[in-house]
């Protein structure tokens, strides 16, 4: 909808020609025409003749118009009206007298890039149906040598700044906010090597310091259609800059910003060097307030099997939410696609999914969910180099709300599909394939060639300056499924070498970096899985059901991680292990069979000292179908729960029925126990009545006297408690009656948990 101040609001738009276009007015009507072309490169000024027939309104006034793909409208309209005759209009895009028509962005040199249409548009408040014809259209591209008599920083604000008494302090754990514009401004704001700034935060007491990189942004506000989520500029972009203080103290701060001059209007990337302009700005003295505070997710350094935060054990509950929906899932589960609306769909699913006891998702940031950058005739895309700000959004309220609901995030950076000409294929959509204007031609050489990896740094880099801080990630997953790329294997290697030392040295929180492989425990490439900056290891546990034989999820679970064979167990490179993908194989599996790994794939991991618990896939079927109950049942039971210990094990139980599966997670003050029924657990057939057995197990310790807890593992709740004596460093005891599976705890009777306290960590 075009909106021009005194005038109707409704618009005719002329269909575009080749050549000369002649169109009848539809005034009162605002009348547009579109050029017919749009010049490959950075538009800087625009050229066009107009013919007006003696019939035209006194009062026809004319403008000219841009915008980019999503039709982000700006207009500069000219002030007399045209008189009948023929007329060569000129616009140049690089003067600031552009208005904003339904957004709030102004007009800057950083939009001129992203802008895909223009044309003109003619108005009057006459009822007119008089023809004009528009030709000879001309689209400059030539930059102006800029005059740069100054260099500097303006229209700075702090967040947290009293006005009154001009001091500057927060508390630790807080965000700080620190928003500029440049001076001159960047052509290309995000390209380091045209601009680039950082703060430098230096403790007065240790004198440790942090350098904190900053990033550009529109902000954006987003708008629910009903049916899907829109967004619009709030105000014109700027610089920023987020910090989020652990320590508390006095700080120095000061803010650093340099420019490349022979590089402010290009596309290309040269860094500024020694020789650059800087400019050193100190900024007032900041001090932090109350506690030390840590709230990010951390392998254990005494057992790097598991997370903590701060401290506290932390064993994520989790489902792979993806994307907002899934065809495939809908395909194979009977659910339905649920409405793309953004955001406010997955405010709906964290809701209830936080409600059930869930505390941690995966996200993928893929071309049709949140990636920041993928080819620029796509909606909300810019290209390579160029970031979403719409999607950049998006992020930023999905990782306040996960926070707000205590859940964490597995962030992924890049789905398979983006680098693999074969397996779900998306190369040919690629910014960096050479066909849309990238640097390479094949997707293999995205993992080796220099410029694919300078651009995929500059991404790193902003992704880092504008979501690092947030405690909401739970890791940096660099790639989902990575063996289905094109990448070769010695190029894979290297480029995780890289990459995880990319993200290390600029992620001053700390967070883990990992990666992940398709299909089960043994396709991992075991030679980036040890290196030191893969924090820990993500896999899938999908397998294969026919004609009645296979492994069933708890088997394949147990042997991701205890199988002790060469190239078997993932435990033997003492890292935390977490499956991102199950639930039948890739392409499902039968309802009763889904229902049964949703409910005992958790049960499984736990006893086989998986760093949590397995993401169920088919999220759509889950939601749709109020499935949440398995998560719920997880969480009470683990309440207090701490799995740590270089000394505690994975063990399975003896049961003495071959149709029954039982393991232990044996601490040494404690003893958490699964059993599953086998055919339940192959295919969800269930026996006709219950069944008790016997167990007998030796204990971590010389205790005496032990209380023993049954839990029902679907529900969560107690069955029965009772206390037990130990013989001989043994105990024995008999099972409730029971049907499908069985969890227990075990614990020195004079260990009993007091009642339940609030477990931070866990979110509970």
């Amino acid at each position: 909808m075009l909106f021009t101040l005194a005038y109707p609001t409704n618009t005719a738009w002329a269909q575009e020609s080749p050549g000369a276009q002649t169109v009848a007015l539809s005034a009162p009507l605002t009348t547009v025409v579109a050029a017919p072309d749009w010049p490959d490169g950075t538009p800087t000024a625009l050229r066009v003749s107009v013919s007006v027939g003696e019939d035209a309104p006194a009062d026809l006034g004319v403008g000219a118009w841009v915008s980019d793909f999503d039709g982000t409208w700006y207009q500069h309209l000219r002030r007399e009206p045209l008189s009948p005759g023929t007329h060569t209009l000129s616009f140049s895009l690089i003067h600031h007298g552009w208005q904003a028509v339904g957004h709030y962005a102004q007009w800057d040199d950083t939009i001129l890039p992203e802008l895909r249409r223009g044309g003109l548009l003619f108005w009057t408040q006459d009822n007119s149906s008089a023809k004009v014809t528009v030709t000879d259209w001309h689209f400059s591209t030539h930059t102006p040598e800029r005059s740069i008599d100054r260099r500097q920083i303006e229209d700075l604000h702090l967040s947290h700044m009293d006005s009154d008494s001009n001091a500057w302090q927060i508390s630790s754990g807080e965000r700080l906010n620190i928003s500029f514009r440049a001076t001159p401004l960047p052509a290309d704001p995000y390209n380091p090597g045209h601009f680039s700034a950082h703060v430098v935060f230096t403790c007065m007491e240790d004198g440790s310091t942090e350098h904190i990189p900053a990033f550009w942004k529109v902000p954006m506000r987003r708008l629910d259609r009903g049916d899907q989520e829109r967004t619009i500029a709030q105000s014109s972009g700027h610089f920023a800059v987020r910090w989020r203080p652990r320590q508390p103290g006095r700080y120095d701060v000061r803010l650093q910003a340099s420019w490349n001059d022979s590089q402010l209007g290009s596309a290309q990337e040269s860094p500024p060097t020694s020789s650059s302009p800087c400019i050193d700005v100190p900024l007032p003295p900041l001090t932090v307030t109350g506690a030390a505070w840590d709230d990010y997710v951390r392998v254990d350094p005494d057992d790097p099997r598991f997370f903590h935060i701060n401290g506290d054990f932390y064993w994520p509950i989790g489902i792979n939410l993806r994307s907002v929906n899934d065809g495939r899932g809908a395909r194979r589960t009977g659910s339905l696609i649920t409405p793309d609306r953004g955001i406010y769909t997955y405010h709906d699913y964290l809701q209830r999914f936080a409600a059930a006891g869930g505390n941690a998702i995966e996200i993928w940031m893929s071309s049709w969910n949140l990636a920041l950058e993928w080819r620029d005739d796509w909606p909300e895309f810019r290209g390579l180099g160029r970031y979403s700000q719409a999607k950049a959004q998006r992020l930023d309220d999905l990782l306040d709300l996960a926070y707000e609901l205590g859940i964490r995030v597995n962030l992924v950076i890049r789905n398979h599909g983006q680098g693999s000409e074969r397996t779900d294929r998306e190369w040919h959509n690629s910014p960096f394939n050479n066909e849309l204007g990238g640097p390479v031609g094949r997707a293999a050489d995205f993992f080796r060639d220099q410029a694919a990896l300078d651009y995929q740094y500059r991404y790193h880099r902003y992704l880092i300056a504008r979501y690092a801080d947030h405690p909401a990630i739970l890791a940096w997953k660099l790639w989902s499924e990575v063996d289905l790329t094109a990448g070769r294997r010695n190029d894979v290697r290297r480029w995780h070498e890289i990459t995880s030392a990319q993200f290390h040295a600029m992620d001053v929180y700390g967070h883990p970096v990992t990666t992940h492989w398709s299909g089960d425990f043994r396709r991992p490439d075991r030679a980036i899985v040890a290196q030191d900056g893969i924090c820990f290891v993500c896999i899938d546990a999908y397998h294969a059901r026919r004609d009645g034989e296979g492994e069933l999820i708890h088997q394949l679970l147990w042997r991701s991680t205890q199988s002790p064979a060469p190239g078997q167990g993932l435990h033997q490179f003492s890292k935390p292990v977490l499956v991102t993908e199950y639930g039948g194989n890739w392409n499902a599996a039968p309802i009763p069979q889904l229902i049964v790994e949703h409910h005992s794939g958790p049960w499984a991991a736990l006893m086989a000292g998986h760093a949590g618990s397995p993401m169920l896939w088919w999220f759509e079927w889950v939601d749709q179908n109020n499935l949440w109950a398995p998560y719920h049942a997880l969480r009470a039971f683990l309440h207090g729960e701490d799995l740590r210990s270089p000394q505690a094990r994975a063990q399975r139980l003896e049961t003495g029925d071959n149709e029954l599966w039982a393991a232990m997670w044996k601490h040494p003050e404690r003893i958490l126990g699964y059993i599953i029924d086998r055919p339940w657990g192959f295919d969800g057939s269930q026996r006709d009545s219950d069944r008790s057995i016997t167990l007998r197990m030796s204990l971590p310790n010389d205790t005496h006297t032990w209380r023993w807890q049954w839990w029902d593992a679907d529900r969560g709740i107690i069955l029965d408690e009772h206390v037990i004596q130990a013989h001989n460093g043994e105990l024995k005891a008999t099972t409730p009656d029971f049907r499908r599976h069985l969890a227990f705890k075990l614990f020195p009777e004079k260990k009993a948990p007091d009642k339940p306290l609030r477990d931070k960590a866990n979110g509970d």
